[in-house]
Formats: C-alpha cells, sequence, structure tokens
C-alpha cells in the first residue's frame, strides 16, 4: 500500500508526493515515471505531482497521507482541502483548453509526417483524466496521519542526515525536489 506526503517545499506551498511507486500495470503511468526522471529539470514537482495524483486513483481503500506532525490537525486538513479544490480547478481548466485545441492539431494531422501535437495532445488529455480522477479519490477517501520525521524536517533541520533519514523512512526518490 502507497503512502503519501503532504508537506511544504523551500517556496512554502504544500505539494503533495508519492512514496516510491511499485510497478504499475498501466503502461502510461510507467511511460510518465521514466520520462519524469528525464526531465526533472523542467519542473519535476508537478510532474511527480501528477504521477501521485494517478497513483491515488488506482487505490481502492483508504488512502494516508502523512503531514509534519508540527501543524495542527484542523489547520493542515484545511490546507488539504484548500489544495485540492485548486488542483482540481487547474486540472479543469487544462482539460478544457485541452479539448478546445484538439480539433486544430486534429487538423494538422493532413500534413506530411507523424502528427506529434495530436498524439501529445491525448497523452496529456489522458494524464489529467486521470489526475482528476486520483484527486477526487483523495478529497474522498484521505486519511490524514501527523509524522514526526516530517515534522522534524519542516521545523529547520534540513541537512544530509535528514535528508537520508527521510529517504530511507519513505523510500522516496524524489525527495531531492525539496532541496533547497
Amino acid at each position: 500500500m502507497s503512502r503519501f506526503l503532504f508537506l511544504r517545499d523551500p517556496s512554502k506551498k504544500w505539494i503533495f508526493l508519492t512514496e516510491k511507486m511499485e510497478k504499475s500495470k498501466d503502461f502510461i503511468v510507467n511511460l510518465m515515471e521514466k520520462m519524469g526522471r528525464k526531465i526533472k529539470f523542467l519542473g519535476g514537482k508537478k510532474f511527480f505531482q501528477e504521477l501521485s495524483y494517478i497513483e491515488a486513483s488506482m487505490i481502492k481503500e483508504n488512502i494516508t497521507v502523512l503531514y509534519p506532525s508540527c501543524y495542527s490537525q484542523k489547520r493542515v486538513s484545511l490546507r488539504f482541502r484548500i489544495f485540492i479544490e485548486k488542483e482540481m480547478g487547474r486540472h479543469t481548466l487544462i482539460i478544457i483548453l485541452l479539448i478546445a485545441t484538439l480539433p486544430f492539431s486534429a487538423i494538422l494531422g493532413i500534413l506530411p509526417g507523424p502528427n506529434i501535437i495530436f498524439w501529445t495532445e491525448l497523452f496529456m488529455l489522458y494524464i489529467y483524466f486521470k489526475g482528476v480522477k486520483g484527486l477526487k479519490a483523495l478529497s474522498k477517501r484521505a486519511n490524514l496521519i501527523p509524522d514526526e520525521t516530517l515534522g522534524r524536517w519542516e521545523m529547520g533541520e534540513k541537512n544530509e542526515e535528514n535528508m537520508k533519514g527521510l529517504m530511507e523512512k519513505f523510500s522516496i526518490e524524489n525527495l531531492d525536489l525539496l532541496k533547497e
């Protein structure tokens, strides 16, 4: 069972990450994970958040979300709901824009050669639809649990030793996105 993390990045924005994902049966998710390792420099946080939403959409039971223990349950619950609502709005807007531009990219299909623009747009549409499904699952079945290790991390003990401890405890590969 996957656990998810809800914590703040160095710019003090809340982010949502997952532990190391197990090998998925979904070809698209496996492809995205391989791509994510190569394009971290292009904004890896959002990319890994999308993977986390997709991972959450595949879980049928309650979803465990760990947060830093230095914050109150009430505050984190409110922030989590606001975060989910913002992401749902962002995903909905992107889906609308992708659907609106789909006919124009289909028209480009008459040009000789592969229609990369059309297939890229369809790929993105699929990713965002799966992301919305994951966000809906999170809004209904998320179980927020405080974690002491994340609390110490959040309170300022952000040295290399604690980074290694976090990576071992949560078996997270992409925690380097949180470095300042």
